[in-house]
């Protein structure tokens, strides 16, 4: 626009030259020196559109070249991450292995924490894969069921060996009343949270105490809201710098400076991930006293499989007796207990127990060893208790042992403390709200005993062999190959047949999807099951296409057990007949009164019976079972829980039908009955009156017999029977 116009100024000047007579010579001057400046301006113009397309053109060539990158970026992320999850396979895989071995309690605490420490970097290297590939600002959300008691003792035993370097305390105060739940979140990013303030704490903390408190603080039909608070009483936190805390790159005052300085981002992100959770990060805290930091998040409740109902044993007054100095330790011991009405008796001091008169037996006694000073004080102590077996000691010392003392170490923490008064006979497992986990692994072993499998296993990585081959082996397996690379592989499934085929993805000579194709194309029946460390979805896509199963690592080896249960095991039926099956469960399930899915209780600890009753009811999901292995929990879960038939294995351990008829009289409880019994009886016995018997194993067509005279023949006399009944009293009355 602007040479336009000079254009048109330079024309008019030119135009009065021409036609004046007496032309003024200034004029003409300024008319040249305008065309310069114009032509000036005309290769300027022209210079910066030409470095406008240069720019755009090298702007698409950076653009290109940073997908480039960013791909490049993924592809080596994917290779590291693979390459990290590979040894973490063998460490999990070893870990699991030598625990089915005979371990002491001291070996056992050193696997458990392998295994948590393992865990904790199993995140952090989903935490950089989702830092370079979720949303913009590096996070997302993982939502799946899970524990919190779980997660955060999980964390804390991080912490452990922390806590005693420093000879600091460390304490978990978890709500009792949260110890059954499960929780809809992300647990990670929990876990991730908590560790960042944990660890926090103890950089500032010098002496004393750390303490991560869990506290119930309301709840719905559908959610649950929870307080995390983490407590330190270390250096604290200047009044005019707390709220810069949660600020990037946040560092301590100049006085602190002598400690460990980190990057000043684990307080910023931990603020990110519980806002993005839907929660608020605070701080409060006072220099020299301390610091407090909390958060308050609100989970949807959900029901986990295995996770037990705990009750007191009241065949008498339950006794507990702990000497230990007031404290949180003390207040969180006693808040645990108080949670199934156990009354915890508490002394400050060996003398002031002693003091007093016991004259009856103590169930539970728990010594804090610190109040003591020697072991054999604490055994002259249990003697004039009369508390032989149930005695524990508390310790800060992770790598002692007492000989005829159960150990608690600290921090104690609540699953290890219930697992103490359940073998005590203190509290009760049930599994009375949830399902009650499925043994894939003795289910395995009792099919493997008649029904051999042979195994391939293909690994570059002898450590992964060994895992693999070790777990199996602890399945009843016997019959197994090994192979490095998948041309050696291919070479072995054409001299003689395998079942299995494990097959690993990244190997040399040939890559286990390339070998894949080529049995799979041999016409083969092998099932082959990929097993990648992988996070490349192209990758592991393409497994899928040339392979029967594609299993992530690290696995575990009860993951191993129901694969193979659901290849083998599940699919041993007939196809057609399982159909068949299916059908006529649904058309017994519809006759009858009761909404689907029918609930049935089976009280069994035979692994045949629960695999052979799984089988039938797999086919629909008409039909609902859990499982319970004790006879006294029959009556309990009954009560606590709405079951539409009982069978019940005759041959259950400590099982007395007649007692358990008394104790359903007096419980008022009524439901069907059903005995699986193989067991010949010379005269009929006054429960056979009452209940049903089918073979200990039946078929699907006893099973479905049984069904259909429980649920329609049943129903249908009780309904004809009621229909009698007025019309019989109107004629009496008549």
């Amino acid at each position: 626009m602007r040479i336009t116009l000079w254009l048109l100024f330079t024309f008019a000047s030119f135009n009065t030259f021409i036609q004046t007579q007496q032309p003024d010579w200034l004029p003409v001057i300024a008319s040249i020196l305008i065309i310069l400046v114009t032509l000036v301006l005309i290769i300027i113009q022209y210079l910066h559109v030409q470095s406008i397309k240069s720019n755009d053109d090298k702007y698409s060539s950076l653009i290109e070249q940073e997908k480039e990158i960013s791909q490049d970026k993924a592809k080596h992320l994917a290779k590291v991450s693979h390459d990290l999850r590979t040894p973490l396979h063998g460490i999990n895989g070893l870990i699991e292995v030598i625990e089915k071995e005979t371990v002491s309690p001291k070996i056992q605490r050193y696997l458990d924490q392998i295994r948590v420490s393992s865990r904790a970097l199993m995140t952090v290297i989903s935490d950089a894969i989702d830092l370079s590939n979720n949303s913009p600002n590096g996070m997302s959300l993982r939502l799946e069921p899970f524990r919190l008691l779980e997660v955060c003792e999980n964390v804390v035993r991080i912490f452990t060996q922390s806590a005693q370097s420093k000879n600091i305390e460390l304490q978990l105060h978890f709500d009792s009343r949260l110890i059954e739940l499960g929780v809809k979140s992300d647990s990670q990013r929990l876990y991730q949270v908590l560790s960042n303030l944990i660890g926090n704490a103890f950089k500032f903390t010098d002496h004393g105490n750390v303490s991560v408190w869990v506290i119930f603080r309301q709840e719905n039909a559908e959610e649950l809201s929870v307080r995390f608070l983490v407590s330190d009483t270390g250096v604290g936190i200047p009044e005019k710098d707390l709220a810069a805390v949660f600020e990037p790159f946040y560092q301590v005052n100049s006085s602190q400076n002598s400690r460990a300085r980190g990057s000043g981002l684990g307080l910023n992100i931990s603020k990110e991930i519980v806002e993005m959770m839907g929660g608020k990060i605070q701080a409060k805290s006072k220099e020299n006293f301390g610091t407090q930091l909390f958060f308050d998040l609100t989970f949807k409740k959900v029901r986990l499989k295995g996770i037990p109902r705990f009750t007191a044993e009241h065949k008498h007054k339950t006794i507990i007796k702990l000497v230990s100095s007031k404290g949180t330790a003390t207040e969180s011991i006693r808040s645990l207990f108080s949670n199934w009405n156990i009354n915890v008796q508490q002394y400050d001091s060996t003398q002031s127990l002693l003091s007093e008169n016991h004259s009856e037996q103590t169930d539970l006694l728990i010594i804090d060893f610190a109040e003591l000073g020697t072991l054999q004080e604490s055994n002259e102590l249990k003697d004039a208790l009369r508390a032989k077996a149930n005695c524990v000691l508390l310790d800060n010392n992770q790598y002692k042992e007492f000989a005829d003392w159960h150990v608690l170490y600290k921090p104690i923490l609540p699953s290890e403390l219930i697992q103490i008064a359940v073998r005590s006979d203190v509290l009760r497992a049930s599994y009375t709200l949830s399902e009650y986990p499925i043994d894939y692994s003795t289910l395995m072993l009792t099919y493997a005993t008649t029904n051999p499998i042979s195994h391939l296993i293909v690994d570059d990585n002898e450590i992964n062999k060994v895992v693999l081959h070790e777990s199996l082996k602890q399945l009843g397996f016997s019959d197994f190959d090994f192979a490095s690379n998948g041309k050696e592989a291919i070479h072995k499934a054409a001299e003689r047949h395998f079942d299995v085929i494990w097959m690993d993805i990244h190997m040399p000579i040939m890559s286990g999807v390339e070998a894949s194709k080529i049995i799979k194309d041999s016409k083969s029946t092998a099932v082959i099951v990929a097993i990648t460390a992988s996070v490349d979805d192209e990758l592991i896509s393409e497994c899928r296409k040339v392979t029967d199963l594609v299993l992530s690592k690290p696995l575990s080896p009860s993951e191993i057990a129901e694969n193979l249960y659901q290849m083998f095991v599940s699919k041993s039926i007939d196809q057609a007949e399982k159909q068949k099956l299916a059908q006529k469960l649904e058309d017994i399930a519809t006759q009858c009164s009761f909404a689907n899915p029918i609930n049935i209780l089976v009280a069994s600890e035979n692994e045949k019976l629960i695999s052979s009753l799984l089988q039938i009811f797999n086919t629909t999901q008409a039909f609902k079972m859990m499982f319970v292995d004790k006879a006294a929990d029959i009556p309990e879960i009954l009560t606590v829980e709405s079951f539409q038939l009982l069978l019940i294995d005759y041959e259950l351990p400590r099982l007395s039908i007649p007692l358990l008829f008394n104790e359903f009289t007096a419980k008022r409880i009524v439901i069907p009955i059903c005995v699986l019994t193989d067991t010949v009886f010379k005269q009929p016995t006054v429960w056979q009156r009452t209940c049903r018997t089918i073979p200990l194993l039946p078929s699907s067509n006893q099973v479905c017999e049984l069904l259909e005279a429980t649920f329609v023949n049943d129903i249908h006399s009780a309904k004809q029977m009621r229909a009698n009944t007025p019309t019989q009293k109107s004629n009496h009355y008549e």
